[in-house]
C-alpha cells in the first residue's frame, strides 16, 4: 500500500492446452483494502515452454471486470503487448518484455497463489 492506502489487485486466470494457454488478467485499485470499481478484464493468449509463458495481450482492450467468456483479440494499427510468466519457489514472476501493462505497474512483480 502506498502513503494513501492504495495498492494495486491483479489476478490471472491461466487455461492450458497442449503447449498453448490463454486465460485473462484482472487489474482493480483498492483503497484501504476495498475495491473502488468492478475492475477490468483483459484477454490473452501464450505458448508454455518448461516453467515460462510467454504471453500477448492488448493493455488497451480491457472489459468490466464482471463480463464472461472473454477472448483474446489481436490489436489493430498497434503491436500487442508481451510479458513472460515465470514459476519460480511456487510464485509467479511476470516480467514485461515489450508494452506497458499500465501507468504505475512495474516492469517486473511477483504474484502468489491465493486459496
Amino acid at each position: 500500500m502506498d502513503k494513501e492506502k492504495r495498492q494495486d489487485y491483479i489476478s490471472i486466470t491461466l487455461k492450458p492446452r497442449a503447449g498453448k494457454v490463454s486465460g485473462t488478467i484482472f487489474y482493480n485499485e483498492l483503497e484501504n483494502g476495498d475495491t473502488e470499481s468492478d475492475g477490468g478484464l483483459t484477454a490473452f493468449i501464450g505458448t508454455v515452454a518448461g516453467d515460462t509463458i510467454t504471453i500477448e495481450y492488448d493493455p488497451q482492450a480491457q472489459e468490466p471486470g464482471y463480463t464472461e467468456n472473454l477472448k483474446y483479440k489481436k490489436p489493430r494499427g498497434r503491436t500487442p503487448a508481451l510479458a513472460t510468466l515465470k514459476l519460480v519457489n511456487g510464485k509467479l514472476v511476470w516480467t514485461q518484455t515489450r508494452g506497458s501493462f499500465g501507468e504505475g505497474i512495474p516492469k517486473q512483480f511477483t504474484m502468489h497463489r491465493v486459496k
